[in-house]
């Protein structure tokens, strides 16, 4: 849900289906959505909502897997007719929502097993006028 107002954001509330979560590789899909990851059985939303703008940035809460944080993003708006279009990317360390597999912030010694605590999340809305 998306409200504006003379073409400025007043609010926003993002519910994302992380049962839609996909992957071309099969095995890392079914990981990502199991305990070590997402969770997706015990969490399977995950909310964005608009708190507020700063400069060119956009504050929003996000919560994934019941943990929830801050966080500032640029956010572009494109109008398409009738509708409007947000794309852009959110840059996230996984470890605050208690994603901490294979993280060498909790485990020592991984070597090459070693997995990034940052990922990042392109996203996409399309949404209507109503």
């Amino acid at each position: 849900r998306l409200e504006l107002r003379q073409e400025e954001l007043q609010s926003a509330t993002i519910i994302v289906d992380m049962k839609t979560l996909e992957h071309e590789n099969k095995e890392l899909k079914r990981h990502l959505r199991d305990e070590d990851f997402f969770y997706i059985k015990k969490f399977p939303t995950a909310e964005l909502i608009y708190q507020q703008k700063e400069g060119d940035q956009f504050v929003f809460e996000i919560m994934i897997r019941g943990k929830k944080q801050i966080i500032s993003v640029p956010v572009k708006f494109q109008k398409q007719a009738e509708n409007l279009i947000v794309a852009g990317t959110i840059v996230l360390d996984r470890t605050k929502f208690d994603i901490k597999y294979n993280s060498s912030s909790y485990f020592q010694d991984l070597g090459n097993y070693a997995i990034k605590n940052d990922f990042d999340l392109d996203y996409e809305f399309l949404f209507r006028q109503l």
